[in-house]
Parts: structure tokens; sequence; C-alpha cells
């Protein structure tokens, strides 16, 4: 074998164990891709309100069943100014003014309450169209039917309730024998386009 020859033969046996070893390495990472499996977060701290309070953001329907106090269908009664939070000291912008949305309860769906007022406290959000807290919204109008889901919160004096953030509401812009509707860009794709009594049903699977 001639000098070239043999430089050509020590070039191709470089090739195939290059060739062999990367081969070999890809399989070890595709076996390792498909032993190891990690469930995905059911809930994520993904905002703060501006009081300080943490917001979770649910993964699922169940999730957020799970993570809520009560579950009700409601007709709003009333939109009024609820309590104010901030140093007075600073004026307008530095309180923050919170509103008592007043809830007839048409029917429980999860919690205590079954029948009744219930007064839900909110925080909305000026100027931004399109979000579950602009008070522009038709959710937020005198005798709008929503599902509410909610936290029972007796932390502060003379509230209520608050919705457990801004994946707790759907709209039913027909009213509650119609189906819900997006109210906002967090909404959960798969409780959209329910009645009441479908709702009733996968909380119950939920539950079970």
């Amino acid at each position: 074998m001639g000098r070239s020859g043999f430089v050509q033969h020590r070039v191709r046996l470089a090739l195939v164990i290059g060739l062999s070893a990367g081969l070999f390495a890809g399989c070890s990472t595709a076996t390792s891709t498909t032993t190891e499996t990690e469930p995905e977060p059911q809930v994520a701290v993904a905002s703060a309100e501006p009081t300080g309070r943490p917001r979770q953001m649910f993964a699922s329907l169940a999730d957020l069943v799970r993570g809520s106090d009560a579950i009700v269908v409601g007709t709003i009664v009333s939109v009024r100014p609820g309590r104010a939070a901030g140093d007075v000291r600073d004026g307008a912008e530095g309180q923050v003014q919170f509103f008592d949305v007043v809830v007839q309860i048409d029917e429980r769906l999860v919690g205590p309450r079954d029948s009744g007022e219930i007064t839900i406290e909110v925080l909305f959000l000026a100027g931004i169209r399109g979000s579950l807290f602009s008070i522009e919204s038709s959710w937020w109008r005198p005798e709008a039917s929503s599902v509410f889901f909610l936290n029972l919160d007796a932390g502060i004096p003379g509230r209520e309730a608050t919705l457990v953030n801004s994946q707790g509401l759907y709209f039913l812009p027909d009213g509650i024998d119609g189906t819900t509707a997006v109210t906002g860009p967090d909404s959960i794709r798969e409780a959209v386009g329910l009645t009441v009594r479908e709702f009733g049903a996968l909380i119950a699977d939920v539950n079970e």
C-alpha cells in the first residue's frame, strides 16, 4: 500500500469511528429522553396584584376547580365602590380603590353558599380593554350572569369573597341557560362553550 492509499485508509477508518460514536451517543440521548418523564407543574405564581398578593395561574379546569373555595352561577345585582387601600397622604395615585360586586346566587356548584347574595371584591384595571378586570366589560354590568370561581376570604372585615385569579369568571352572554364565553386572555379554553349543566358534570367528575 502506497502512502496515498495508507492515508485514505486512515481517513475512512476515522470517519467510521466518528459516525459510530455519534450513533451510540444519539441512542443514549434518545433512551434518556424516553425514560425521564417529569410531570407538568399544575400551578405557578404568575403575577401579583397591586396589593402585593401573589396570583396563581391554573393549567386546567380541573386544577381551577380544586383551587376554588366556592363555584357559583350568579347574576350581578350592583357594582359599587368598596374599600380603599394605600396612604391617603399620597393623594389619589397613592390609593387603590376596590369595588364590591354584589351577585345573586342562581346555582351553587361547589361550596357552602347555595342561595342569597354574595359580595365579591374586585380590583378593576383602568384603561385596559379586553382584560377580565376591565370595568367596561359586559360581564360586570348589572343583570349579567357568569360562573364565578371564588376564594372565600374573611381576612378583611366586610370582604366575603374574591375571584381566584384572572381565570375565575366565565361570562354567560345569553343568561344562565346559555353557554360560557371567553372573558380575557387567561380564560381556560376547556371552560368555554359550556352550559351550566355541563359545568356541573365536569366539576362533579373532578370532585369524585
